[in-house]
């Protein structure tokens, strides 16, 4: 059930999709080395851009495989739909096989949208295809391509992202703040044990009895 100003539409409908290069041992070394991103390098929210590995790439390819500003780039395994938004780089970045290059068809579309769709869609094994338990789950260009996505006025998507941002960050400060209490009552137990083991406690104060006691 969404809202009736809601529009509902394919995401390839929405976004080109185009899949990496295929990464070629005997492409590794050559005169038109560019590094390029793998699966790894692409987190929630997150793309590494540090220590990448470098393959060839021929002036075509690399205008084919080059990325944009506002590019989203998704994994096609592991993780399968784990997404990233591109925010550029200083240097040119290419990407192989491994991901998914998703770029908006319009400017009505707000890519923070999409990644927070994709990570209600990966969570809710959307893409999952529960007849094979023994396979790994690979999102295809064709299944990322018809699956439907909820689309908002253009207003409402860069509401809703807005609104969804600050709530999420205010969870995360509220977990970090979780975790160093966690970390220190940790240390407070561990030199509680150790200061007990090691004779540093008097336990025998600690249970009101003295030495002269029967």
């Amino acid at each position: 059930m969404i809202p009736e100003d809601w529009g509902v539409a394919k995401i390839g409908w929405k976004y080109d999709i185009q899949l990496g290069k295929m990464l070629d041992e005997s492409e590794i070394v050559g005169d038109n080395l560019e590094p390029y991103l793998r699966n790894k390098d692409v987190q929630w929210w997150e793309i590494n851009t540090e220590d990448l590995p470098q393959m060839d790439f021929t002036e075509q390819e690399k205008s084919k495989y080059q990325l944009k500003e506002g590019d989203i780039l998704v994994c096609e395994g592991g993780e399968a739909g784990r997404s990233a938004i591109w925010e550029g780089s200083d240097q040119e970045i290419l990407y192989q096989k491994a991901l998914h290059r998703v770029r908006p068809r319009n400017s009505e579309q707000v890519p923070e949208f999409f990644c927070y769709f994709m990570e209600f869609a990966v969570k809710k094994d959307i893409f999952s295809s529960k007849t094979n338990q023994s396979t790994i789950e690979h999102v295809t260009v064709e299944k990322l391509s018809n699956q439907e996505i909820p689309v908002p006025p253009y207003e409402q998507q860069k509401e809703i992202v807005s609104r969804l941002s600050n709530t999420v960050e205010k969870i995360e400060s509220a977990k970090a703040n979780l975790d160093r209490i966690e970390t220190l009552l940790e240390e407070k137990r561990q030199a509680l044990i150790t200061a007990a083991v090691t004779g540093q406690i008097d336990m025998s104060k600690e249970k009101g009895v003295t030495q002269g006691d029967d």
